[in-house]
């Protein structure tokens, strides 16, 4: 027999993001700038200046030269530090695809946005589906 003694959203969730672009270029724009983002956050989690749990505030010299490059102004550290966690992204098409066990997705929701992506969010736990993680609950 199992006993739970608490609760937590690590590998809980099965979520499926899916940005559906006009040009199939800009699926792979918004994936450049996921992974470029998340070099960063990797960068600021290193260095002592950014965990998973950091609230907005304010922005880091990293993070604002980022946002400078890229114009992603809606990008905050908050944001980053959702990058920290597994995810996986491919574009497919036009679509660019990210998988994820994490809750927290605005860091995706703004990259893809960024790009007049159109986004669906679902749990594949939940609904069937090519992309994430097969479970029973789909069938």
């Amino acid at each position: 027999m199992k006993v739970w003694f608490g609760y937590g959203s690590e590998n809980s969730t099965n979520f499926v993001i899916i940005g559906t672009f006009k040009k199939a270029g800009d699926a792979q724009r918004a994936l450049d700038i996921i992974k470029e983002a998340s070099l960063v956050a990797d960068a600021e989690s290193k260095a002592g200046r950014l965990d998973s749990t950091t609230a907005a505030g304010e922005m880091s010299s990293a993070l604002l030269d980022f946002v400078s490059r890229t114009n992603m102004a809606l990008l905050r550290d908050k944001d980053l530090g959702d990058l920290l966690f597994e995810f996986h992204p491919r574009v497919d098409g036009d679509k660019l695809v990210i998988t994820t066990e994490e809750a927290d997705v605005g860091a995706f929701v703004k990259a893809i946005t960024h790009f007049q992506g159109r986004v669906e969010i679902y749990s594949a736990h939940d609904y069937k589906s090519k992309y994430g993680r097969q479970t029973h609950g789909n069938d």
